[in-house]
């Protein structure tokens, strides 16, 4: 079957052979709800994902409507969502909403729009993967296995993004301390609950936080779990990244 495939598609065009899903997942075979408001392209993937073992189609969805009422119906364990469709604040809410109402539901984030605000912002939102249209196809099978699998990923220009966000690199070594605040802060703890938990002062967790925000050149805590994310220190597994914003006059 011939497709005509907008350009955006980039090198998603060609589906070679060899590529093939990786079926290994908590469950015998993982349903995947396409959302994405370009036909021909929803077409395409649903076409691709049909053809995988231990892979099949829970639906394709071209809005927001539509994905909500597939989700509810069909239960997929991972969507492929064009965070554009057919208006980024769409496409936003509809993450938010499925990573509140489902989260067991993986989402993979796949679209033409890769820029750090947007990078930050779906991730944030509790996005489990980042991947530009322009990547290969193979590009493609790798992010949907691993999400499955239960890891973050980034795709190559989101990475590059990130990396160059973080101006002299990071250090490839990380203290327990400083690991600990990350993790608390990526799953929404706030300075004081951190500082209980790891027995500290409330002072010493902000000396901490300014050592990392110097090591990522992160300019807020969101920042940062989004440069810890891109980097590897931190995985999006279960549930969402909720940042707590310092409160006005003790940004530090």
């Amino acid at each position: 079957m011939a497709y005509q495939v907008q350009p955006l598609i980039g090198n998603l065009g060609i589906m070679p052979a060899s590529s093939k899903l990786d079926p290994r997942s908590p469950t015998s075979v993982c349903r995947i709800l396409i959302v994405d408001d370009h036909h021909s392209i929803a077409q395409l993937l649903a076409d691709f994902v049909a053809q995988q073992p231990g892979y099949e189609v829970a639906g394709v969805a071209h809005d927001a409507a539509s994905a909500r009422e597939a989700c509810a119906t069909t239960r997929p364990n991972l969507i492929l969502l064009d965070i554009g469709l057919p208006e980024k604040s769409v496409g936003y809410a509809l993450l938010a909403e499925v990573r509140k109402d489902y989260p067991d539901i993986n989402v993979l984030v796949f679209t033409a729009s890769c820029t750090m605000q947007v990078v930050r912002e779906v991730i944030s939102l509790g996005a489990h993967g980042f991947l530009e249209k322009s990547a290969r196809f193979s590009e493609l099978v790798d992010a949907v296995s691993r999400v499955r699998q239960g890891h973050t990923y980034l795709g190559a220009q989101a990475s590059a993004l990130l990396r160059e966000a973080v101006r002299g690199g990071v250090k490839q070594t990380m203290a327990k301390q400083e690991l600990a605040i990350l993790k608390g802060l990526a799953r929404g703890a706030v300075v004081k609950e951190i500082a209980t938990e790891l027995d500290l002062s409330v002072s010493m967790i902000y000396k901490l936080l300014m050592k990392l925000r110097a090591k990522f050149s992160a300019r807020t805590n969101e920042d940062l779990v989004v440069l810890a994310v891109a980097q590897g220190w931190l995985e999006i597994e279960a549930q969402p990244v909720m940042i707590n914003t310092v409160p006005r006059g003790s940004e530090i």
